[in-house]
């Protein structure tokens, strides 16, 4: 592999990794949001919705951290692929049954964003990039991982701008209280 295509996963690991630990502190910060987001999906009973939406922001994090520590880079991204996948998977089964107005529990800015095809596609297109950073690649230059690194920040702001940009632009979603 050549040394750009590792500085690009470098780039991916990182981007990712800000994705993940974003969404963590966003979940974290407004649990009582989320509790109701996870209950809203109706895919789990009722008395777990609350442990499991304390233990995603954690496994969230778990992942992002992971992938910027070296030797646990590729677990790291395995582990955000199952998460992206598992995410891509509940949002998939609640529009197959017609809920679209629930709120994703996926939105950073706090005022919500309701379920569609496009975050299901972003997800699964999450997990594509991580799948390129498993193929083994050369070590990177410590000069040229810090570049990388500041493209995936700037990259990340675009992806935040993309992400406000969508969550404007969408409907609000049905709260806790008013489930669809």
């Amino acid at each position: 592999m050549p040394p750009a295509a590792a500085a690009l996963q470098v780039a991916i690991r990182v981007v990712v990794a800000l994705i993940l630990l974003t969404a963590a502190w966003s979940k974290a910060r407004r649990m009582h949001a989320f509790v109701a987001a996870v209950r809203n999906y109706r895919l789990f009973p009722e008395r777990l919705a609350t442990p499991l939406a304390t233990l995603l922001p954690a496994v969230e994090a778990l992942a992002g951290g992971a992938l910027l520590a070296s030797p646990f880079d590729q677990q790291g991204a395995v582990l955000a692929q199952i998460l992206f996948l598992l995410f891509a998977l509940a949002m998939a089964v609640n529009l197959a049954r017609g809920r679209r107005t629930i709120d994703c529990g996926c939105d950073l800015s706090g005022h919500g964003q309701p379920l569609s095809w496009r975050l299901v596609g972003r997800n699964f297109g999450l997990v594509a990039l991580l799948a390129f950073t498993l193929v083994p690649a050369p070590p990177v230059e410590p000069l040229v991982w810090v570049a990388a690194a500041a493209s995936a920040a700037l990259a990340f702001c675009l992806y935040l701008a993309l992400h406000q940009l969508w969550s404007v632009a969408a409907p609000r979603p049905v709260g806790a209280s008013g489930v669809r």
